[in-house]
C-alpha cells in the first residue's frame, strides 16, 4: 500500500501548514467511502486488530457522552480516564448510521515530552474494490513536526458509517529523538467497534485519548492538573465521538 497516498488529494505538508480545522465530506474521503452495508464483511479491520503489531493505547474519558463536553477539551485535574477496550461493548445505537470524528489536538505534555520528535495519527478506512494490500485507506488525521522548527497541523474531523462491529481504525507513528531515533517507528494501531470485539476500542459518543506511550490508558486513570508534568507519560491526542 501507498503510505502517501491520501483520499483526498492532501499531502502531509499540505495538511501541516493549513489552518483552521480542516472538515472532510465523504466526497472528500473518495467516491469509495465505506457504505454502511460495506462494512458488514469488516475483513480488513479484523485483520488490523488481529496482526500482532503494537498496541495503541485507547482511553475514554468517563462521563463525556455528551457533545457539549466533547466540544471541549476537558482536561480539569480529577477527571477520569478508563480503558477504552475495557468498556462492555459499544454504543449500538450508533450502528446503522454514521459518526462524526473531531481530532481537537494534543493533551498537555507534549511540549514537555523529553524525547517525541515527530507524530503521526491516520484514521483507516475499509473500501471495497480498493487494491491496497491490507484493504485500508488512510485519512491523514493529524501531525506534528517539532524540527526544525515546531509545527502541528490544525484539528480536522471525518464522517465514518458504523455497522455492527468494527468501523474505522487508528494508526499512530511516533518519533523519538535520541539513539532510537535510528530505526524506523514502529506504527501502533487500534480499531473502534460498536461491538464487543476483544482487543478493540468500544465505539460511543464522547472523548477518547490515543496515547502515545504504550501503557498510558492501560488502566484507569484520574487525570492530573494541565500545568502538571505528570502528563508527560499520558501525553495524548484528544479525538470527540458524536452521530454524524
Amino acid at each position: 500500500m501507498d503510505r502517501n497516498f491520501s483520499p483526498g488529494g492532501i499531502d502531509r505538508r499540505t495538511f501541516l501548514i493549513g489552518g483552521g480545522l480542516l472538515a472532510v465530506s465523504p466526497w472528500i474521503l473518495g467516491a469509495a467511502l465505506p457504505s454502511i452495508d460495506g462494512l458488514a464483511a469488516h475483513g480488513p479491520l479484523h485483520r488490523l486488530a488481529g496482526n500482532g503489531g503494537p498496541r495503541l493505547s485507547v482511553g475514554y474519558l468517563d462521563g463525556a457522552e455528551s457533545p457539549a463536553t466533547a466540544a471541549g477539551l476537558p482536561f480539569g485535574a480529577g477527571g477520569r480516564v478508563v480503558p477504552a477496550a475495557a468498556l462492555r461493548s459499544g454504543e449500538r445505537d450508533l450502528a446503522g448510521g454514521a459518526v462524526r470524528f473531531r481530532l481537537l489536538g494534543a493533551t498537555p505534555g507534549l511540549d514537555v515530552h523529553p524525547n517525541i520528535r515527530d507524530v503521526d495519527l491516520d484514521a483507516l478506512f475499509p473500501v471495497a474494490g480498493h487494491d491496497a494490500d491490507d484493504g485500508l485507506v488512510p485519512f491523514y488525521a493529524w501531525t506534528h513536526r517539532s524540527h526544525p522548527q515546531p509545527r502541528t497541523s490544525p484539528g480536522s474531523a471525518f464522517p465514518a458509517p458504523a455497522g455492527y462491529g468494527p468501523a474505522v481504525g487508528f494508526r499512530l507513528t511516533v518519533t523519538r529523538q535520541g539513539p532510537s531515533a535510528e530505526s524506523a517507528p514502529a506504527p501502533s494501531t487500534a480499531v473502534f467497534t460498536t461491538g464487543r470485539e476483544p482487543d478493540m476500542a468500544r465505539l460511543r459518543r464522547g472523548v477518547y485519548l490515543l496515547g502515545f506511550e504504550p501503557d498510558a490508558w492501560s488502566r484507569p486513570v484520574s487525570l492530573p492538573h494541565p500545568d502538571d508534568p505528570a502528563w508527560a507519560p499520558l501525553v495524548s491526542l484528544v479525538v470527540a465521538v458524536d452521530r454524524a
